[in-house]
């Protein structure tokens, strides 16, 4: 029944921090907006073909591959399973939050914590800040990740406490889920906790000469991973594939030292480095100024400033909701990685009472963790990962693998909660702990309040601009001192949940609380440390559910354009054109919003992004831009090259740099450049540009021409060069294409009048989809007949303990 009652509580907490889902609304997104204007296109593309899905599509970034956009994987089982229960949890993304505070509930009883005291360390995890500001931000793949990151872990536990069957096939089927939320980044971290755990087991197993148990549940969760890496084949294979040319990969360029990259860019990847000081946000929500657009009271320091400068209520408001309170070194953040007050004290707790590898396993990882979180501001370690850790260099935002410190805390402090209630201390022991866990945690507290606003340097790197803008010093003044007053009152704050959680701790030492009443008093000491914080920074707010599939009304600009049914693309002035994906939802636009962009093509925009040269090479037809008016404004480039077009010369160049530099100089109107070493054409001799290439039908993965020519030549054609996929015809009789001018394709066109059709299929994604299949339903088998063997041992014997199902 506890079990019942817990997935229940934490289904009512999950539904009633976002209550508005039930009245049919939906959580506003900025970054689920911009992933609908991505797979637009190939959306109406699947809806128009009977299902049939686009490989490629054409509003993106000029075009790019589907893989990382909206492209479904039907034979993939374990995604139905992941579908089923989102689905039966409700609405998204009150489920994530549920199905994250299950899983960790299941972990804590694998482990032996007491359900009631798994309850509050459950809504602990679940109700962890950074999970709900990436809500808000529109992170769902992100959040359905972290969902399954704890019980994850579950198989881990039960395979090397000698449970091979179910440790493995558990491990599977959390790690396949895992891969299917599609956040290979949260799942690389999940790695770095496995990793740290079966280095606590062995060490372990060392001491207690038990090396062939260590060796037999290694090998059954690497058989588990091997299953869910099976089970994801298609989705993983394509991903790896892609990322090869992508800005994840390798560039071809060389670099000032002359040496090739492969993985982001450094700065780039560690440009949201976590601050030294501002990881004390884990324990003080504005100790660094909490987010970027948090806004001030109007009796603020800030607040009375513009009251005697004479300004009205609503241009106060509209200043103390501008102003940038953070003073952190990020460029900018939406709220701090608060992992809660109470879960910091018994974080400290456990280190005391603890004992045993697990506990230095999950201390070490959440502190390496912490370092790598600050990325650049410790360059040393952040350099060694970045040059010797396989993956580590493929993902950016470094300050993410805290989510390993936001699972680490909370599982190590119940642990210690576990350990103070079950562990057979003698109570001075106990006194001893909490004393000195209460010193430590809630004298830092008291410090931060009395003594971090007379040491502290609350200015920021923006003041500058401020100051810039016309804002006076005095105001400056006054914004630094609401800072300090911000880290001051949360200090407070924090301490007063330390203290509570120290009394509760202190009422079960004097025999006052036993463990039922202990753990939900806990729970609810959890709840309002942690729910008020959330809604603080979450950014949430709601819109009716149709805005899902519209999001992006249509604007006078995009009407007039539409207007225009010839094939074209399109450039968009009024936003950030290569970091939004609005306009891609109508047109075929050269701008987008996406983290892994094709390298060639962030190449050429590095070098000519929104000059003359890409618009005309690119096919752009039309600009949007405001008017002095301040509205849409459509302007028409004449100048643009056409879908397909014949040139006099072909130029050969040896390199890729040399190839994107001389793009600048030379007429592309007239002259290919080709790089050595592909199916040559002519090289150097005069072609026939009196010849015409003319687009007869498009859709998003197939484009046919009809060319004309007297004496044939060599012709370009303005879409982006893939190294694979992309297959050309003439006639029928399938011909290579030459990838030109460093980012098109072209092809060598024989004289008179031909059919010339481009198509393109992933390829391996039709065996893939078996390969999904099998491996999807071998871990499903698995865990069907598991559970129907253990059910059927259970038969009889009464209601399954959680233990008893657990342990040998």
């Amino acid at each position: 029944m506890v079990h019942c009652a817990a997935l229940l509580l934490f289904l009512a907490v999950s539904y009633v921090y976002f209550a508005p889902l039930l009245e049919g609304k939906a959580v506003r997104q900025h970054d689920r907006d911009q992933w609908r204007g991505t797979a637009e296109q190939l959306i109406r593309y699947a809806d128009t073909h009977d299902g049939e899905q686009s490989g490629w599509t054409t509003t993106l970034f000029g075009g790019m591959p589907s893989v990382l956009v909206s492209l479904q994987y039907p034979m993939n089982v374990i995604s139905a399973m992941d579908e089923f229960l989102l689905l039966q949890m409700g609405a998204r993304p009150a489920s994530y939050i549920f199905l994250t505070m299950a899983g960790f509930y299941l972990l804590l009883l694998v482990l032996g914590v007491n359900p009631w005291l798994a309850i509050a360390g459950a809504l602990g995890y679940g109700l962890s800040t950074y999970f709900f500001i990436i809500i808000g931000a529109g992170h769902n793949a992100k959040s359905h990740a972290l969902a399954y990151l704890a019980p994850l872990l579950v198989g881990v536990v039960l395979a090397y406490r000698g449970r091979y069957a179910w440790g493995g096939v558990l491990f599977a089927l959390f790690f396949a889920l895992s891969l299917v939320a599609g956040h290979v980044q949260i799942s690389y971290y999940g790695g770095f906790v496995v990793a740290a755990m079966g280095l606590g087991y062995l060490v372990e197993a060392v001491r207690g000469r038990t090396l062939r148990r260590f060796a037999i549940a290694s090998g059954v969760l690497v058989l588990g991973m091997l299953f869910g890496v099976g089970a994801n084949f298609n989705r993983l294979y394509h991903t790896w594939d892609y990322g090869k040319s992508s800005i994840r990969g390798a560039s071809e360029l060389t670099q000032a030292a002359g040496e090739k990259t492969g993985g982001l860019d450094r700065s780039y990847a560690t440009s949201w480095s976590y601050g030294k000081a501002e990881t004390l946000n884990l324990f003080v929500p504005n100790f660094a100024g909490g987010a970027s657009s948090l806004e001030l009271d109007d009796d603020s320091q800030v607040g009375e400033f513009l009251k005697r400068a004479g300004l009205r209520a609503g241009d106060r408001a509209n200043v103390l909701r501008s102003l940038p309170v953070y003073w952190g070194p990020q460029p900018m953040t939406s709220g701090p990685v608060y992992v809660g007050a109470v879960m910091v004290l018994l974080f400290v707790l456990a280190l005391i009472l603890v004992r045993g590898p697990l506990k230095w396993a999950l201390l070490s990882v959440t502190g390496l963790s912490v370092l790598l979180a600050w990325g650049k501001n410790f360059g040393l370690l952040t350099d060694l990962f970045f040059d010797f850790v396989p993956g580590y260099n493929k993902f950016r935002t470094v300050s993410m693998i805290l989510v390993i410190a936001e699972l680490g805390i909370p599982l190590l402090a119940l642990l210690g909660l576990q350990e103070w209630f079950g562990g057979g201390h003698p109570q001075p022991r106990l006194r001893r702990a909490l004393f000195c866990s209460l010193g430590i945690v809630a004298g830092g507290a008291l410090t931060i309040a009395l003594l971090g606003p007379s040491i502290g340097d609350f200015s920021s790197a923006y003041d500058a601009e401020l100051i810039r803008a016309g804002y006076p010093q005095e105001l400056i003044r006054a914004l630094e001192g609401d800072r300090a007053s911000l880290m001051r009152m949360d200090a407070l704050r924090s301490l007063v949940f330390v203290l509570a959680t120290g009394l509760l701790l202190g009422l079960n030492l004097r025999g006052k609380l036993t463990v039922l009443p202990f753990g939900l008093l806990l729970a609810a000491v959890v709840v309002v440390d942690m729910w008020p914080v959330n809604k603080r920074y979450d950014g949430v707010s709601y819109e009716p559910k149709s805005h899902l599939s519209t999001p992006y009304p249509m604007t006078p600009a995009d009407r007039a354009i539409l207007r225009d049914t010839s094939y074209y693309r399109v450039y968009n002035t009024t936003v950030s054109p290569f970091n939004d994906a609005s306009t891609s939802y109508y047109h075929n636009s050269i701008g987008g919003y996406h983290g892994a962009k094709l390298r060639i093509f962030q190449d050429f925009v590095d070098r000519y992004g929104g000059r003359e040269l890409m618009l005309n090479l690119m096919n752009v037809k039309y600009i949007i831009g405001r008017g002095a008016d301040g509205q849409y404004q459509v302007s028409q480039n004449r100048e643009a090259f056409g879908a397909a077009w014949f040139v006099e010369r072909v130029v050969p160049v040896e390199t890729a740099d040399e190839e994107l530099a001389q793009l600048g100089e030379v007429d592309l109107r007239r002259v290919a450049l080709v790089r050595r070493g592909q199916p040559s054409p002519k090289s150097g001799e005069e072609h026939d540009v009196a010849g015409s290439i003319r687009l007869v039908a498009h859709e998003a993965n197939r484009m046919v021409y009809e060319s004309s020519s007297a004496s044939g030549g060599f012709g370009v054609f303005s879409e982006v060069w893939y190294r694979k996929g992309w297959r050309a015809t003439i006639d029928g009789q399938e011909v290579p294409i030459v990838r030109t001018d460093y980012l098109l394709r072209g092809l060598e066109i024989p004289k008179g009048t031909h059919r010339v059709e481009f198509s393109f299929s992933l390829p391996l994604f039709a065996m893939g989809q078996y390969v999904d299949l099998i491996f999807g339903l071998a871990i499903i088998g698995g865990f069907l007949l598991l559970l129907g063997l253990e059910l059927r041992r259970k038969r009889g014997g009464g209601e399954a303990n959680a233990k008893e199902i657990v342990h040998e």
